[in-house]
């Protein structure tokens, strides 16, 4: 009797045991469940996952077209939409007669250094968002002052200035491309080409002004017997044909520091640029006697060449 009674306790005590046991394990399972549901959320939510900052191909893709006009810096950051082939209309991928970016869901922006003449309107330096108006016969290009991400941003109100310009046929251009041309030294074409569409805006720029400021800036800080720099600021003048009398102010003083054949001809080539050809033979046979001390064959050549050709030709001064 005692023998079964021991039994029923030990049997007890292995039930108690075995409980013990099993809860645990459903302890450490909804631990090790609730754990992994938490790795889980944080995987979903983490902003720091590499997929998400991966580099990958767009399908219209960015592109960065920059030109220097005389000094001034002008570029377009855009992206590049193509049409699937030649029969592809542009009727068929864009909207007429209302507001567009000319880049594909991107806003296209258009930055200057400096303040030009866009056709016939001013626009100051600055960054602008690019936008078009595209029509049957012309398009109409859109500066706007906001930074757009989007164009359900847009608002006409921020509007710094449009153009309008008639449109081309070109050659088909399968991609959507901005690009400059016609690069003078104050001006520039700014293109659009896509599918058979051109559309040409000329871009105007004056820097005159700017460039004195410069030169005249490096003048206080140049060495005082430096005659090299104003023979190069005189240089620049007859090179770009601009200020013509500004640059021969600057030889007279490069002259005055020392006088040599470089700048007594740099005179001449001045003087030859505003058709005063007599005063051009002046200074160009001056400059010839000075060479004399430095000979070489092929620079006496060439200014003899210059002085008989001055000699043919008529008088003429023109305007300032």
């Amino acid at each position: 009797m005692k023998q079964t009674s021991f039994i029923k306790k030990q049997g007890f005590y292995w039930l108690l045991l075995l409980a013990a046991i099993a809860i645990g394990a459903c302890k450490q399972k909804s631990s090790e469940s609730s754990t992994t549901t938490t790795t889980t959320t944080e995987t979903m939510t983490d902003t720091s996952n590499p997929v998400r900052h991966m580099l990958l191909p767009e399908a219209s893709p960015l592109s960065i077209v920059t030109q220097i006009v005389g000094i001034t810096e002008l570029s377009v950051r855009y992206h590049r939409p193509a049409l699937y082939n030649d029969s592809d209309a542009l009727s068929n991928r864009i909207p007429f007669n209302e507001i567009w970016s000319p880049g594909s869901r991107h806003i296209s922006k258009f930055s200057t250094s400096d303040t030009i003449l866009v056709k016939d309107k001013v626009l100051p330096p600055g960054s602008y968002s690019l936008l078009m108006i595209p029509g049957d016969t012309a398009w109409v290009m859109v500066f706007n002052t906001d930074t757009l991400y989007d164009l359900k941003q847009y608002d006409e109100k921020a509007d710094v200035q449009r153009v309008s310009i008639s449109t081309q046929k070109a050659p088909f251009a399968k991609d959507l491309t901005f690009s400059f041309t016609d690069i003078q030294p104050k001006s520039a074409m700014l293109a659009l080409n896509w599918g058979t569409v051109s559309v040409k805006v000329p871009i105007y720029i004056n820097n005159d002004k700017k460039i004195i400021e410069t030169f005249d800036s490096a003048f206080a800080k140049a060495d005082k017997n430096d005659w090299h720099i104003y023979l190069h600021a005189a240089n620049y003048c007859l090179e770009s044909c601009t200020n013509l009398d500004k640059g021969l102010e600057w030889i007279d003083k490069s002259i005055a520091i020392k006088d040599n054949h470089a700048n007594e001809w740099e005179k001449a080539e001045l003087y030859a640029q505003k058709g005063d050809y007599k005063n051009a033979v002046i200074y160009g046979e001056k400059a010839n006697e000075l060479a004399k001390e430095h000979p070489d064959a092929a620079r006496q050549k060439h200014f003899d060449d210059d002085i008989a050709l001055w000699k043919q030709k008529p008088n003429r001064k023109q305007a300032k």
